[in-house]
């Protein structure tokens, strides 16, 4: 893992990718039914497995757990060696040697919201619909009003 994360953190998603000639498909898809019972008795909240609709062959493995500790629990002190040989046994199955990611949680309200500008200093333009160049919303509706499209008191034409 590159990033450093705190070991409450969570949830965690876990993605395996793996790469399944069409001939295999078969025993992966029982082998990864075992690899299931496992994820979700050694602490996955959710599994699922799901077919890459752009990628021929290509499965994607997700699991949640609720945190980066109780994923690493998973590993180091739930695993049985049966478990370890259903993983092994559907990894053996794929062409290429599975890929796995770690999706840490993460809050983007912690960044720091861009600064408050007034509602009049904001010029709002748009692009005229003869291409006549730039123009403020201010503009768009002097025109409308002008043209009794709008009705300032009403705001409806």
């Amino acid at each position: 893992m590159t990033l450093e994360t705190d070991v409450d953190a969570g949830p965690v998603v876990v993605r395996t990718t793996y790469s399944i000639p069409t001939e295999r498909e078969p025993d992966f898809m029982r082998a990864m039914l075992r690899v299931r019972e496992s994820r979700l008795r050694t602490g996955a909240t959710q599994w699922g497995l799901f077919r890459n609709g752009e990628r021929l062959g290509e499965f994607e493995e997700i699991f949640v757990v609720a945190s980066w500790d109780e994923h690493l629990r998973q590993h180091r002190e739930r695993m049985t060696a049966t478990d370890i040989a259903y993983e092994d046994q559907a990894k053996a199955l794929s062409d290429t040697t599975p890929q796995t990611w770690h999706l840490l949680p993460t809050d983007p309200s912690n960044v720091a919201p861009p600064p408050y500008r007034p509602r009049q200093e904001v010029e709002v333009t748009q692009q005229t619909r003869r291409g006549q160049g730039a123009v403020t919303a201010a503009h768009h509706l002097e025109v409308m009003v002008a043209k009794r499209i709008m009705r300032p008191s009403l705001g409806l034409g």
